[in-house]
């Protein structure tokens, strides 16, 4: 079973870009203990955190957009 979380946005109405994504998963992984290292702030975004490797995913949730890492 694959790990993954997700992170809410401020405007969940707006479709967030590479960049909005990127600068989320970085304020998200402050309050974590693990070291971030992006692979690809391009889409799709991917990055190490801790030992784990990530995929970011905006998908429609509660009328907006959510930004889900899944596990890779």
């Amino acid at each position: 079973m694959k790990k993954g979380f997700l992170i809410d946005l401020e405007e969940s109405l707006t479709y967030p870009t590479t960049e909005d994504i990127c600068n989320y998963i970085e304020k998200y992984s402050q309050g974590d203990k693990e070291p971030l290292e992006f692979v690809s702030k391009e889409k799709p975004v991917t990055f190490y955190l801790g030992k784990d490797l990530y995929e970011a995913q905006v998908d429609m949730a509660r009328g907006g957009y959510i930004i889900h890492c899944v596990q890779i």
